[in-house]
């Protein structure tokens, strides 16, 4: 199995690609908020 990251593929080896700040930053959120919904 290959990731594509950017249309390119990538061999899950080290280092990995950069990730933009918006992404991590909607993928944090997403995580807090079911973290929230699973504890609440």
């Amino acid at each position: 199995e290959t990731a594509q990251v950017a249309g390119k593929p990538w061999s899950k080896t080290p280092p990995a690609p950069h990730l933009p700040r918006e992404v991590i930053a909607q993928t944090s959120a997403k995580y807090q908020e079911a973290l929230t919904r699973l504890t609440t």
